[in-house]
């Protein structure tokens, strides 16, 4: 019986069985793809006068090889260098009155004719798309707030070791009408292990740093100390009318509501510890008073280094830091009363921050710090890790 190949014949996939994928990370910056499956192929062949339909049940086993190429200004390209296949028949379905003994050699060579290109032509599509949807979660325009954005940028190649696949991001912070870029790492980087988790996202204290005072735009607060607004108000009334009664002071006012003005005079910094972070800052606070006649006289000026725990999370694909103030450092800036010692206000100036000040500073932080979603990856509910100045995040 004369056999041959149907003019213009296509090889149909039928049906893929559970496929097994692996990438192997190579010293010499490539990724070796790995993909194992059992694969229901069918084409038309013709018997004589007859068009029959074979079906050939194989496992394949394809290895394709590919480093990243050509970056610039956000964009790299993918180059393949090698695509190997091998395969196995595994069953042939064919008409009963064909034998399989005549079918096999047809079926193997229209396999080794069109399986490796049609694999490694698939591999390579599917990989381009994957490449556009990494580079379209790599470089993203992400709001903070009304006044501020961030745009993430890939800014080098990406790095492959045999431990590790890294990319490193620019970040461009628009604020207030100004641009600040804050330019990846050029310092070497402790990665964490992944043990279980598919993406791990670092950023630097100095990256975190930059971005903070664009996060907490405290504008300035001025009220009068009032049991409403302040719970400790008769008391910081009262500590500082024994500093006003060691100094002959005619016009000092006696125990009337105090003026306060608060306002953030060093922007707020995070220190990461190996378990835990911290921030910091500095306000100034403006003290006055109504004196007999009603006028408001300025009596003194405090700095205050304030030490706030941060405790983080992710959510909606922000980072979250609530921060509860855990230590105050007063200073005397100016006093029109004289010398005066802190020592008796400090009680009452930190339940004050606690009360007034904090809740603005927590509404700010809330707004979050919007992290991108590599490949589609969300970062909710992310693990924390701290390394060496860089805080990780894992999902």
């Amino acid at each position: 019986m004369k056999s041959s190949l149907y003019p213009g014949p296509r090889l149909h996939v039928v049906k893929v069985y559970l496929p097994i994928i692996s990438v192997r990370l190579e010293t010499n910056a490539t990724a070796q793809l790995h993909l194992k499956a059992r694969l229901h192929l069918s084409a038309q062949y013709h018997f004589g006068r007859l068009f029959e339909r074979i079906d050939a049940i194989t496992d394949v086993h394809f290895v394709a090889s590919a480093r990243f190429r050509n970056y610039s200004v956000g964009i790299a390209h993918l180059k393949y260098e090698a695509c190997n296949t091998r395969f196995t028949l595994a069953q042939i379905i064919c008409p009963s009155y064909l034998l399989k003994t005549q079918v096999k050699p047809l079926v193997m060579d229209i396999l080794k004719a069109t399986l490796p290109g049609a694999l490694c032509q698939a591999v390579q599509q599917v990989g381009n798309v994957a490449l556009f949807d990494f580079l379209y979660t790599a470089n993203v325009l992400v709001s903070v707030h009304s006044a501020t954005t961030l745009q993430y940028q890939l800014a080098t190649m990406p790095q492959i070791t045999p431990d590790t696949f890294a990319v490193k991001l620019n970040i461009w912070i628009r604020t207030a009408g100004r641009f600040l870029v804050v330019p990846a790492s050029d310092h070497p980087i402790v990665f964490p292990l992944l043990k279980g988790s598919n993406l791990c996202l670092l950023f630097t204290q100095d990256a975190l740093n930059a971005i903070l005072p664009a996060m907490v735009r405290v504008a300035p607060l001025e009220f009068i100390t009032r049991p409403q607004v302040f719970s400790g108000s008769i008391q910081l009334i009262n500590a500082v009318a024994v500093l006003l009664s060691h100094h002959k002071c005619p016009t000092c006012p006696e125990k009337s509501p105090l003026k306060i003005l608060l306002k953030v005079v060093e922007p707020p910094v995070i220190v990461l510890h190996p378990s835990s972070a911290h921030l910091q800052l500095a306000v100034e606070i403006a003290v006055a008073a109504k004196d007999p006649l009603g006028a408001i006289i300025d009596l003194f000026i405090l700095k205050a280094n304030l030490k706030l725990s941060a405790e983080m999370s992710v959510h909606g694909c922000k980072l979250i830091f609530r921060a509860t103030l855990m230590k105050v450092d007063l200073f005397v800036i100016a006093s029109d009363i004289g010398h005066i010692s802190v020592n008796s206000l400090s009680k009452w100036i930190h339940l004050l921050l606690v009360e007034t000040f904090m809740p603005r500073i927590n509404d700010c932080l809330n707004a979050g710090l919007p992290v991108p979603s590599l490949l589609n990856i969300k970062m909710d509910y992310a693990k924390f890790l701290i390394l060496q100045g860089s805080l990780a995040l894992c999902v």
